[in-house]
């Protein structure tokens, strides 16, 4: 749950998805923990998307899905 933490606090879904993927066991077992923790990845994804389009009137969807900081926009549904 500290991995967890320090990768929320750092706002890095890519750590975020690092942790769940090394504590996979740990974390996606309990039913609960795991929506739980989905519900924080969709949230770091929503925060990460946001900071991406921010300084832009206006975004081309394929210029934010091919952005090049893949910290940015790691995702992957586990």
């Amino acid at each position: 749950m500290k991995a967890v933490a320090a990768a929320y606090k750092q706002r890095s879904l890519k750590d975020l998805q690092l942790t769940l993927v090394t504590h996979q066991r740990e974390l996606g077992d309990d039913p609960i923990i795991a929506v739980h923790l989905g519900e924080l990845r969709d949230s770091l994804l929503e925060q990460n998307l946001l900071r991406v389009i921010e300084p832009f009137n206006v975004v081309e969807i394929r210029y934010v899905l091919h952005f090049p900081n893949p910290n940015t926009l790691f995702y992957r549904s586990w």
